[in-house]
């Protein structure tokens, strides 16, 4: 099928499946774009082989990251599912090669948040070894570089207990968390897996 034609219906489609998951509250112009630019990515991440002959379909995107990972402020991203325990987390990133993802710079933590789609999110920093001092999977310090991450009275060691460390959906709890946030958390609870390539 010819590219134009695929695009052609791409659009109409994805605006069908907004409104139709967008229920009631259909006509809010933010929550429509939003749905309409998941419903595209998803459907171009699914159908990208399709748009190029068989024999240069790329295991790879178009800027360097593998299939089913996504190129974000220079980096390879992909959160999995289901929601697991933080050690899974590490273990389920492994598995494909990958390493919970460690923001370095603004961007990479937006990217990070933003590929959430406000789900509770890993990363690969924990204060484990040193209360209070948070370190990526390398043993390097995490806030030093990155200032302004951590969300209101975060962190707080909840209970002595919270020593790993996630992105929480916007108004977690209702406690008035903002969207790219980081959230101290007990490591034996659930959260997606953000893998991100070196």
């Amino acid at each position: 099928m010819p590219r134009r034609a695929v695009a052609r219906w791409m659009v109409p489609l994805a605006v069908l499946v907004c409104l139709w998951e967008c229920g009631a509250d259909r006509y809010t112009a933010k929550t429509l774009r939003r749905y309409l630019k998941e419903a595209i990515a998803e459907a171009l991440l699914e159908h990208r082989s399709e748009f190029l002959p068989p024999e240069t379909a790329p295991t790879t995107s178009q800027c360097g990251c593998p299939k089913q990972f996504v190129p974000c402020a220079g980096r390879c991203y992909r959160r999995l599912s289901p929601a697991v325990t933080y050690e899974q987390a590490e273990q389920a990133c492994a598995q494909i090669n990958s390493h919970l993802a460690v923001p370095r710079t603004r961007d990479e933590n937006l990217c990070a948040a933003g590929l959430a789609r406000n789900r509770h999110i890993w990363l690969g920093i924990t204060d484990q070894l040193t209360e209070g001092v948070f370190v990526d999977i390398f043993g390097r310090s995490v806030t030093e570089e990155l200032t302004q991450v951590w969300s209101a009275s975060q962190p707080d060691n909840y209970n002595g207990t919270e020593d790993c460390v996630e992105i929480w959906p916007e108004n977690a709890f209702n406690l008035g968390s903002k969207f790219a946030e980081w959230n101290d958390k007990h490591c034996s609870e659930l959260g997606y897996p953000m893998c991100q390539l070196a």
